[in-house]
């Protein structure tokens, strides 16, 4: 089917719905290099093929990144329950119908419902030396790798805490982070971080030492707009107040 003849709908009135219709013709149009339009569920052309998102049936929809795929002659109804669901089940949908010479292949196996088998489906990145070229990323190369990952099914993104300077930086490290987790929140995605104990265990134990580490973690943590789960040491110090739990939230 010519990509041209090919509409993207978002069944309902809806922000999620209308940035998930859009994502699907950004990435029909990333692998093709022809963007279809998005149109309205109430003026859709006879003469094109639909691909409707839409919210689909919690009761039938057991966990937020389950998806189902409908098929029919004249359309095809990607739904699910959460807005990264829909994004996965765009990519479900993308991975299995082949494009060539500007045609989109959809196929009638793709009739299904589907649920990860594995709740946390996380990808760390390192933005810092010693990673390869990824300490010489910008927020648009992340944002297409991230998209990337998406299309696979990930759920969460962990960033490796790597504070000191690459001469490859494109931004400093806090923030770079802070724009990754925005990426991250951008897509509906979990965002961790993973902060290594860069000393000895000592200075971490010290009520003085430990409270400025804390501190200055916090301070990092409000320029976030997510996270799901950062863990401290367990030996942070009674004294200070803090317990070895989670401090972030999935806000």
């Amino acid at each position: 089917m010519p990509i041209e003849s090919i509409c993207v709908v978002p069944a309902e009135p809806d922000n999620d719905l209308k940035f998930a219709a859009s994502y699907a013709t950004e990435e029909i149009n990333h692998m093709s290099g022809i963007r279809p339009f998005i149109a309205d569920p109430t003026l859709i052309p006879n003469s094109r093929y639909s691909i409707i998102i839409a919210w689909h049936n919690e009761d039938n929809c057991p966990s937020q990144d389950s998806y189902a795929l409908s098929f029919k002659e004249t359309s095809t109804t990607i739904s699910s329950r959460s807005k990264r669901g829909l994004l996965f089940g765009i990519g479900r949908f993308l991975r299995n119908s082949p494009m060539k010479s500007a045609c989109l292949e959809i196929l009638e196996r793709l009739d299904l419902q589907a649920t990860p088998s594995s709740l946390i489906r996380g990808h760390q990145i390192g933005y810092g030396q010693l990673s390869n070229s990824m300490d010489s990323w910008t927020t648009t190369q992340f944002d297409r790798y991230i998209r990337d990952l998406i299309m696979f099914g990930c759920n969460g993104i962990e960033i490796e805490y790597k504070p000191n300077p690459s001469p490859h930086h494109t931004l400093p490290f806090d923030e770079m982070a802070t724009e990754i987790s925005r990426i991250a929140t951008r897509y509906d995605l979990d965002c961790t971080l993973w902060i290594p104990n860069l000393g000895d265990e000592s200075h971490y134990i010290a009520p003085i030492s430990s409270k400025h580490e804390l501190n200055s973690r916090k301070s990092f943590f409000r320029s976030w707009k997510r996270f799901l789960r950062l863990q401290f040491l367990e030996e942070i110090p009674a004294s200070l107040g803090q317990k070895p739990c989670s401090l972030g939230s999935n806000a």
